[in-house]
């Protein structure tokens, strides 16, 4: 409203107007209003702005070493190790060391882990098979004949069979080292072609192998498995026409003797007479 003085014209306000008084309420209505945040709401904000990083944290606590494998590539220990703790470890390599880490209380044990998995491989043991070839004979007029070391066993036959003398024909040797395999083929003499059932233009010829070769201690005694132990001795001649006609004679067994122990194998008959062939097998450890 506007009012009228000497010194001019003023303009007041009537606030007790009704009308005023709905502009003013309108007004404030249409504002933001504006509050001052309340303190939980001040510290929430602040907990989610800021990464939560706790003392507690496992992998802060953990530890590393490093090791430096003497006889076993560190790749290879770096597998044995992660099989046996899986996710308690981490384990890198490097070069030719080891980056271990780990929880401080577990690393003493990863250590003497270390220590028994990187070790000297253990020699192998050198083991030579000898086998004796043995012809069992009905005919007593031939006496026999065989070095006394098989004296013990040719006894113990003579107590089973009836056959009437003993000819040791051949000796025949494998050697090889421990889990190994072998293999030995030849010829075998003449001289006993009349016990053996061949003519004088006939000879044998043998083939001697086994699979592998095992020895284990049982109550301090080394007992030597053999797997797969085969023995073929095939008679044979210049002839190709009696090639076509010989046959093979064959002996395959596993065996388990103790060391320096005889065992005999097996028998075969001989070629067309009522003699036969018996092999005889001993085992020792050598250098």
């Amino acid at each position: 409203m506007n009012a009228t003085t000497g010194k001019g014209t003023h303009t007041f306000i009537n606030f007790h107007s009704p009308l005023l008084a709905v502009m003013l309420v309108v007004l404030l209505l249409g504002m933001p209003v504006w509050s001052a945040p309340r303190a939980q709401e001040k510290e929430k904000e602040t907990v989610q702005d800021t990464p939560s990083v706790s003392s507690n944290d496992p992998a802060l606590n953990q530890i590393s070493q490093v090791f430096t494998p003497q006889f076993i590539l560190p790749e290879l220990l770096r597998d044995q190790l992660v099989s046996l703790y899986r996710d308690q470890i981490r384990v890198t390599t490097l070069n030719d060391k080891l980056i271990v880490r780990t929880w401080p209380q577990l690393m003493p044990a990863v250590a003497d882990m270390i220590a028994q998995l990187d070790a000297p491989a253990p020699d192998k043991k050198n083991i030579e098979i000898k086998v004796y070839l043995v012809v069992a004979a009905t005919d007593s007029n031939q006496p026999s004949a065989y070095p006394a070391i098989l004296r013990p066993v040719i006894t113990q036959l003579e107590k089973t069979f009836t056959y009437q003398s003993y000819h040791l024909v051949e000796t025949l040797f494998l050697r090889s080292q421990e889990n190994g395999e072998a293999r030995s083929q030849g010829r075998i003499s003449n001289q006993y072609n009349s016990l053996t059932g061949l003519s004088q233009e006939q000879f044998l010829v043998y083939s001697l192998a086994y699979k592998r070769i095992q020895v284990q201690s049982v109550d301090g005694e080394n007992r030597i498995s053999l797997d797969d132990f085969q023995f073929m001795c095939n008679p044979t001649s210049n002839s190709s026409e009696y090639n076509q006609m010989n046959r093979t004679l064959w002996l395959g067994t596993n065996l388990d003797i103790a060391e320096g122990q005889f065992a005999v194998v097996g028998k075969t008959s001989a070629e067309g007479t009522p003699n036969a062939l018996i092999l005889i097998l001993t085992a020792d450890l050598v250098e």
